[in-house]
């Protein structure tokens, strides 16, 4: 896997044992690797929620079907029963 130089940086200042020369987290979230200008745009922000929402929508479709399907089971299981 290949790593920036920023990232090796960043990497080598958070990582260090002794807290006293750790980047804190105000050091860290002011270091080049992580500003701000490398957060997606609106456009990618909105693909990311609207894959958020297709897969709860999903989701809730395969537990509606699961409980579906015990509660026919159960059914089948107590006209076997009586």
């Amino acid at each position: 896997m290949e790593i920036s130089e920023e990232g090796r940086d960043f990497l080598s200042k958070v990582l260090v044992f002794d807290p006293s020369k750790r980047l804190d987290v105000k050091e860290a979230l002011q270091h080049p690797w992580l500003r701000l200008s490398n957060q997606p745009t609106a456009g990618e922000q909105l693909g990311c929620i609207e894959n958020l929402r297709q897969y709860h929508k999903r989701w809730k479709n395969w537990v509606s079907h699961q409980i579906n399907k015990i509660i026919f089971d159960l059914y089948l299981l107590r006209i076997h029963i009586i």
